[in-house]
Formats: C-alpha cells, sequence, structure tokens
C-alpha cells in the first residue's frame, strides 16, 4: 500500500509531525470506576462500529471506565524539530475485537481526550483517530494531601443551540475526600516483564468477575499485557466538503503504545469523581456512570516513557475489512534511520 500513497507535503515545525511519537518523563494518574453495559456498547456503536456491516464489531469487555491524568514531554522520533510539554486527561474503556463472531484481541478505545496543545490534538487525531479535545488540566502537587483535587476544564455548552455560546468550565473533577489506612506504596516495578505481570493480574481480578462470558475472557485476552503493548483502537474520519454530513474518509485504526522505563505507585486514600452535566459532553449517558458522582474503585500512579507506534488500518469505508498483521506491533511502511534527538532536559514535577 506504501508505493501507491503520495508523499505527505509537510511543513517545517507545522501543527502535527510525522510518528513514531515519543513521550517522555510522563507520570500518570489512573483511577477506575464501574460503567455500565448497555451504555459503554451504544458507544462503541455510535463511534467504533462503523466496520459492523463487514464483519467487524467492538464490544465491551467489561464495565470498567479508566480515567488518567497526564503530564509529560512530547516529541516526534522521525520528525524532531522540538518537543512540547504534554498534559492531558484521557477516558478509556476495554473492548473485544470480534470479527465474523470471533473475538481476535483486547484493546483499548478512548472515547474522551482532552490535551492542552495543538500538536498534539491534530497528530493524535490525523494520524491515530484520537478524539482530542483542548482542555486544561489541574493536577495536584501533592496526591497525599487532604484537599488534593484533579479538575479538567473545556469549552462546554448548556444547550446545543446556535444561541448558545461555549465557555469554558470544569467538566471533570476528582476529589481525594477521606482517610484510609493504604499507604503510599513503592512497588518499584522498573523492570516491565515484572510490571506487565503485576498489571495482568490487577486487571483480571476485578475483570475476571464482572466481564461478559460470551467474549470468552481467558488468559489469552491479556496476551497482549505480557508482550509489552498497550493496543489501542480508533476511529479516523474526515469531514466532506461538498456533504458535510458525510465522510469522505472512514477508517477503523489498530495501533500500540510502547511503555519503558516503568515505576508504579499505589495512590493513597479514597477518591470521588464528578462529571458535571453538559449537553456537549454526555460522559455519564455515553459510560453508565453515576450522575452525582462515582469512587474510585482503583488508584495508582505510573512513571514512564512510552512510544505511540505506527498503526494498520484494518477496516476501510469502501474497502471493507483489511489484511491484518499477526500481532498489533505494526510497523506499516519503511523502516528510518533513528533521527531522533537527545531527549529533552528532565521536566520538574510540580
Amino acid at each position: 500500500m506504501s508505493d501507491k500513497l503520495p508523499d505527505y507535503r509537510a511543513r517545517p515545525a507545522w501543527v502535527e509531525s510525522e510518528p513514531p511519537g515519543d513521550v517522555l518523563g510522563a507520570r500518570v494518574q489512573a483511577f477506575g470506576f464501574e460503567g455500565k453495559f448497555d451504555a459503554m456498547d451504544r458507544t462503541l456503536d455510535r463511534y467504533l462500529n462503523a466496520g459492523a456491516v463487514d464483519g467487524l464489531v467492538y464490544r465491551t469487555v467489561a464495565p470498567l471506565v479508566v480515567v488518567t491524568f497526564l503530564k509529560a514531554s512530547l516529541t516526534s522520533t522521525s520528525d524532531p524539530y522540538g518537543w512540547l510539554p504534554d498534559v492531558e486527561c484521557a477516558v478509556w474503556m476495554p473492548v473485544a475485537a470480534i470479527q465474523n463472531g470471533k473475538v481476535r484481541g483486547l484493546y483499548w478505545f478512548m472515547p474522551w481526550v482532552w490535551v492542552n496543545s495543538a500538536a498534539a490534538m491534530q497528530t493524535g487525531y490525523c494520524v491515530w483517530g484520537y478524539a482530542k479535545s483542548i482542555g486544561v488540566c489541574n493536577i495536584p502537587a501533592d496526591l497525599k494531601a487532604k484537599d488534593a483535587r484533579f479538575e479538567m476544564s473545556t469549552y462546554v455548552y448548556d444547550t446545543l443551540s446556535p444561541n448558545t455560546e461555549g465557555v469554558v468550565r470544569p467538566l471533570i473533577t476528582l476529589e481525594r475526600h477521606k482517610e484510609t489506612a493504604l499507604e503510599w506504596l513503592e512497588h518499584g516495578l522498573q523492570d516491565l516483564s515484572e510490571f506487565f505481570s503485576f498489571a495482568g493480574r490487577a486487571l483480571k481480578g476485578w475483570i475476571g468477575g464482572k466481564a461478559r462470558p460470551s467474549l470468552g475472557l481467558a488468559d489469552e485476552m491479556f496476551q497482549d499485557l505480557i508482550h509489552k503493548k498497550i493496543p489501542i483502537v480508533n476511529l479516523k474520519q474526515f469531514r466532506d466538503c461538498a456533504e458535510p454530513s458525510r465522510a469522505c474518509y472512514q477508517s477503523i485504526v489498530e495501533s500500540t503504545c510502547t511503555p519503558s522505563k516503568v515505576h508504579l505507585k499505589s495512590v493513597p486514600g479514597a477518591w470521588r469523581m464528578k462529571v458535571l452535566p453538559y449537553a456537549s459532553h454526555p460522559l455519564c449517558e455515553e459510560l453508565g456512570l453515576a450522575p452525582g458522582g462515582a469512587e474510585a474503585m482503583f488508584s495508582a500512579e505510573v512513571d514512564m516513557d512510552f512510544t505511540a507506534d505506527l498503526g494498520q488500518e484494518v477496516w476501510r469505508a469502501g474497502a471493507g475489512v483489511m489484511p491484518r498483521a499477526a500481532h498489533p506491533d505494526y510497523r506499516i511502511g519503511p523502516e528510518k534511520p533513528d533521527s531522533r534527538r537527545e531527549p529533552p532536559p528532565p521536566r520538574t514535577r510540580r
């Protein structure tokens, strides 16, 4: 396919850059919540199951909703003209890819992502299909403080009307609302194999009791963790200029993120999330979250680097299901020499 594609006409230091992308010095806080199967499946039907007519469907594995906050440095390994501070908030859900009635893999789908820069937003969407918007994240410097609070603000609309002005308001808040006996644990899982084994056991412990038996979740569903890859699926599409209610291009893209230098901590205390009800952001409806607020079932903090790897189209409108690699470690097209520069200077944690 690569030989048939025209060269991309890039501009120097443009708002988007060529992948793979490196996210360096990342500190991620992750919080798990319980959603609802029917709401999450409707979300997949709306955003991800465009290929259902050709036999490719994605279904919710378990009613697990993970909300993450991230601070890092962002750069490109193929187009290294510089780096940017990267701050984001994302919502994740585990899904199974079902092709012609058979489960062929476990993936993460991110129906909502907010980032702090146009470069992160446009590169993520134009290359992989990440549904990214601009948002402002406040991340507490001390997670053990009694008043520790996460907050993500973005443009919101109370009603969907031409007369409604978009205003920047908090959409997601997370507060540490009570003490627990849990102390801050330094798991020190610096070795990737040990980290992925730990993560796999933790996920299986909860998902095992909540997952759909019909999906046949067994050990093989967690092989991607063993392979040290985080598999991700997105809908990539662009509006047609003459018929803007239709897509001139639409595809399902599967890709991976590859972590390294991993160090895991547990987050002490009990955390409660509130999602404010705006017509423009129906997160509670799309994920089945309790509208009045939800208690986090688990929380963790991870320090790591990771690479956003190249992806692969597995379905395209007009072409149907595409040939797929045996394992989602996609390297499409010719390999390029390693042109990455020295990593950016260490960032001071605030």
